[in-house]
């Protein structure tokens, strides 16, 4: 869908990404898996003052229109 409206997607995390698009954390674990090192990794970039914003794709799906 993102890539559609234009946007380019990537499966990684560095300083150059504008947003982050999350799923609904369903366990405790999450936090252990590749989308829980990749959350911790933007609050890592976001300290160092870069402006990464994470959304839910809930949230993405209501701007879809």
């Amino acid at each position: 869908m993102l890539r559609c409206l234009g946007a380019e997607t990537n499966s990684s995390v560095n300083k150059s990404v504008d947003y982050l698009v999350i799923g609904t954390p369903v366990s405790r674990s999450w936090l252990y898996t590749s989308h829980g090192c990749k959350i911790e990794k933007v609050l890592l970039i976001k300290r160092e003052g870069c402006d990464i914003k994470i959304i839910t794709e809930l949230t993405l799906l209501k701007y879809k229109r």
